[in-house]
């Protein structure tokens, strides 16, 4: 792990004592639904989750006020209709320009992306006991939509010896798209982020899986305190999806485990996660028919937030990950390379504080670590979002590197300035 991210790190967490010993996924669907304003369920954006909107989330996206169509029950006919008068609909634009200090060879420097993303949100309550949150988006440079984000889950409750048990089954195409917490791939901080700049060769596995898979599987949280979580994935097709290049062999697993807690004044959750895939080259898969030897990857992250509320709608939030990725690699044309073992570590830490519901300072620190394979990036981003309304984000962001892809030297030609408005509707 990088030193300044561990520092950082254990200072997070000392902050964190000293305040406990001193009393220590965002759209206008859901908040038509509920008829809530979207701080309900947000910290001061549109993707952090705070208590209330982790367990609007669990219990399947059902919480409503309006009036429902529905169809009586009987013994012999139980209920079998109850949605809400209108589909939750709505939509999103992100507009940006992002500039590099040394420009990307064929793009021009600091051109504006309009729109960035334009997409449509199909979310909501489906029935008494489930729900859904589905994304279709226009990425500049893309041929057309294509399906985003998507979660469905069905989510029930009861009571064991007295205390409480929620649960639930879901269907999505991003392993950590149902996750609760900000601390994970999915929705963790800075939000948002430029697509024409040129980030570290070396990602973690389980982040590239977002659109290129499926998988079904089952949660619960007990106790209000122990959550879990089991999916199983698949391909949706050997051509993969952008950054994946990989096809997974049969199913991939995908494990969470977290224990959560109400503190004084605050909240903390830790956990781990993690997924384990046999996989073969895209190369391979589509060239040459899926046979020969697989790779393997598997990855295995424990992670924490914490939140420190205060008056005035003020609040600090913490993240912060470290994962250890085990790989067996093949070319593309499935034969084992002559080092095909090895482990990356990646890490990250970020704090933000949440003023008046409207502004929204933050700062991360990252690093990359893939020993022998020679790639490893170290770097930081410093963001300042500013929300005249709630829904409405004006965000400038800072991303600055001290090592890129094996190299300090010039990797200071990669930082960027991403200047973005993201209106949803």
């Amino acid at each position: 792990m990088n030193k300044i991210t561990t520092s950082l790190m254990v200072i997070a967490i000392g902050f964190i004592s000293t305040l406990i010993s001193l009393n220590a996924n965002a759209v206008p669907a859901f908040a038509r639904q509920t008829n809530m304003a979207c701080s309900a369920c947000h910290n001061s954006n549109f993707l952090a989750l705070n208590s209330f909107g982790r367990q609007f989330k669990m219990q399947g996206y059902v919480l409503t006020t309006r009036s429902t169509v529905h169809k009586d029950a009987s013994k012999a006919h139980p209920e079998q209709l109850s949605i809400s008068e209108l589909p939750g609909l709505n939509a999103m634009m992100q507009i940006s320009t992002t500039q590099t200090r040394v420009g990307v060879s064929g793009q021009q420097n600091g051109a504006i992306r309009f729109p960035q993303q334009l997409s449509l949100f199909l979310a909501g309550r489906i029935s008494d006991k489930m729900g859904m949150f589905s994304q279709f988006t226009y990425a500049n440079g893309d041929s057309g939509f294509a399906i985003d984000n998507t979660d469905f889950r069905y989510a029930d409750n009861t009571m064991i010896n007295g205390k409480s048990l929620f649960y639930g089954f879901t269907l999505d195409n991003n392993p950590t798209v149902g996750d609760l917490w900000n601390s994970t791939p999915a929705w963790g901080f800075p939000y948002s982020g430029s697509d024409v700049t040129v980030g570290p060769a070396a990602g973690d596995f389980i982040s590239s899986l977002g659109g290129a898979v499926a998988g079904t599987g089952a949660y619960g949280m007990f106790d209000n305190h122990f959550y879990g979580k089991f999916t199983l994935y698949r391909n949706t097709n050997i051509n993969g999806a952008a950054g994946n290049t990989n096809v997974i062999s049969g199913v991939a697993p995908y494990w969470r485990l977290a224990y959560q807690t109400d503190l004084s004044g605050g909240y903390l959750m830790v956990g781990t996660y993690g997924i384990s895939a046999n996989v073969r080259p895209l190369a391979m898969a589509t060239n040459t028919g899926i046979g020969g030897p697989l790779g393997k990857y598997t990855d295995t992250a424990i992670d924490f937030q914490y939140e420190h509320y205060m008056s005035n709608d003020n609040s600090l939030v913490m993240h912060g990950s470290y994962t250890h990725e085990s790989r067996t690699d093949v070319d593309a044309n499935g034969a084992y390379l002559a080092n095909n073992k090895s482990t990356w570590k990646f890490s990250k830490f970020d704090m933000e504080y949440n003023l008046r519901g409207q502004w929204r300072p933050g700062v991360s620190v990252f690093s990359t670590n893939t020993g022998a394979d020679n790639l490893d990036s170290a770097g930081y981003a410093v963001d300042v979002s500013y929300f005249p309304w709630e829904n409405v984000q004006l965000q400038a962001l800072y991303t600055g590197y001290t090592k890129f892809d094996g190299s300090s030297n010039q990797a200071g030609n990669n930082n960027s300035v991403y200047l973005l408005l993201w209106i949803v509707l």
